[in-house]
């Protein structure tokens, strides 16, 4: 039970120091509409959010679909992009093919799994061990 726990607290202490809870400062994508798609790709770059030549992919608020409703502004932060190969980035969104190899869209698990930002990992392992936990718990003190 305690490593759940453990795993949580260092999946929230890795994102706040790569800057995935931080809203101010030198973390916060802040730009004009206008200059959205021409500056976040180089601004993510320069603060090592993303390295030379990955795909930022967004994890939890998407470009489009539910997210066009978005303001650009929200969903280009570090703590919604997860960096991403070319091909993972390709297989999440449908097909892919590689060098003549037709790869297949990654199921609804590995798209969760590969697409979603680091920190999230521990936070949803912690809810699943909580609610594995809850009966258990429950059936000790009614003893």
């Amino acid at each position: 039970m305690a490593i759940s726990d453990v795993a949580l607290a260092k999946g929230i202490a890795v994102g706040v120091a790569k800057g995935a809870a931080k809203v101010g400062g030198s973390y916060a994508w802040r730009s004009r509409p206008q200059d959205e798609v021409a500056g976040v790709r180089k601004w993510m770059g320069e603060k090592g959010h993303l390295a030379p030549g990955q795909h930022g992919h967004h994890g939890i608020i998407p470009q489009n679909g539910w997210g066009k409703a978005v303001p650009d502004f929200i969903k280009n932060q570090p703590w919604n992009i997860k960096g991403l190969d070319p091909v993972t980035h390709g297989r999440i969104h449908g097909r892919y093919t590689v060098n003549g190899v037709k790869l297949p869209r990654f199921n609804p698990a590995e798209r969760v799994w590969h697409g979603t930002p680091t920190w999230t990992k521990p936070a949803a392992a912690g809810a699943v061990g909580g609610a594995v936990r809850a009966p258990v718990r429950a059936n000790e003190t009614s003893r």
